[in-house]
């Protein structure tokens, strides 16, 4: 008899272990919808230093076990904001874009340095092309969730251009085929124009996009904005960085409407000089929250701040429930781009001054705010 109970208890335990496999199975497979049908959710992220203290290295972690690793740009050659597609590609492949610079293009004379996109295929940092462009990236761009190869590149000129990649059809196992798509210029780059009343008295400065995955969020990024105001002799500038919302039209292409996260008149840290930027959304216990970093003008430290994301009073728009965020004590993090857990339970980052990625849990089980910040695990 006790046999009987002690194979029957062990029949349960596999049972349990399976089904929990079968549904963090089901939470990382994510269908959207595409041409190229449902697709894999992605589990890396890159947080890089690289632009910081002559560091070239490009930091990445898995998001689903926090391991870490980096990868390097050829020599002559330096590799920022790069950006790691929510999405696999059919081959199991991930993709990655950011920001390339060399001295020149190869076998030209040197001269001003040439600067654009380049495409990469992660973790083995596989470069599919470089495109030249017109304008400077200057953040992470965002990919668009449903949109197959179209991004949003924040500029240095305070606008965000949306640029769509060669289509899979012109690829050859993923990889570009021809190489004379190497070093193209960036003809599919568009800038993307503003249909309704943008916030200040002129265009505002956008940094910073974030495009959910998150099916209730379609057509919604989240950025840092910054409003044109004049100063008391009437001479234009950006005030304080705040969190908006912008919906996009169905291409991408054009802001049809946008309004803040935060009402001012509920932020009792809306003076001058408080700013809040790298936000980014994380998906928890059924809940829809915001990360973001709060600082103030000219600090070297941040306060890393969560808060719930819900709809306003029109639909499809969103407001950040300043209470929640303002709850608990604020916690010190590195001033930089946040990547959430798979389960929405840790907020990474680079610290500069340790050259390495940090993590720092959300909450405890108890709900209350997490302790200090960790070193994540290390890839061999």
């Amino acid at each position: 008899m006790f046999y009987y109970f002690e194979s029957l208890a062990r029949l349960v335990v596999i049972v349990v272990s399976l089904f929990s496999v079968a549904a963090l199975t089901a939470s990382q497979l994510k269908p959207v919808g595409t041409e190229g049908g449902a697709r894999l959710a992605s589990s890396w992220d890159s947080l890089s230093g690289g632009y910081f203290q002559g560091d070239a290295r490009v930091h990445l972690i898995d998001r689903a076990d926090g391991r870490t690793t980096t990868i390097a740009a050829p020599e002559g050659e330096r590799w920022n904001y790069i950006s790691a597609s929510p999405w696999k590609n059919q081959d199991e492949g991930v993709e990655a874009v950011g920001r390339f610079t060399r001295s020149s293009r190869p076998g030209a004379d040197s001269g001003s340095p040439v600067c654009g996109l380049v495409r990469l295929r992660l973790p083995e940092a596989e470069v599919i092309e470089r495109v030249d462009l017109d304008i400077i990236p200057a953040g992470r761009p965002a990919w668009n969730p449903v949109g197959d190869g179209q991004i949003l590149i924040p500029a240095g000129n305070g606008r965000l251009y949306a640029y769509r990649f060669a289509s899979r059809s012109d690829e050859v196992g993923g990889l570009i085929a021809t190489p004379e798509h190497q070093a193209t210029v960036g003809a599919d780059l568009m800038a993307v124009e503003w249909r309704c009343q943008p916030p200040g008295q002129g265009e505002p400065f956008l940094s910073d996009p974030v495009w959910p995955t998150i099916p209730e969020l379609q057509n919604l990024v989240i950025v840092s904005l910054s409003a044109m105001t004049a100063d008391d002799s009437g001479r234009p500038r950006y005030g304080a960085t705040a969190l908006w919302w912008l919906e996009l039209s169905g291409d991408g292409e054009q802001i049809v409407a946008a309004g803040p996260l935060i009402d001012p008149s509920d932020d009792p840290n809306g003076s001058v000089g408080v700013r809040r930027r790298f936000p980014n959304v994380v998906a928890r216990d059924g809940r829809i929250q915001l990360a973001y970093l709060v600082s103030r003008t000219g600090g070297s430290e941040a306060e890393l701040r969560v808060g719930d994301l819900e709809r306003g009073s029109n639909a499809g728009r969103l407001r950040l429930r300043f209470d929640s965020a303002a709850e608990g004590a604020a916690r010190p993090f590195p001033i930089g781009h946040l990547s959430a857990s798979w389960d929405g339970r840790w907020i990474h980052g680079f610290s500069h001054d340790l050259g390495r990625i940090v993590s720092l849990p959300l909450a405890t089980d108890d709900g209350a705010p997490g302790g200090r910040a960790s070193d994540p695990k290390r890839l061999p």
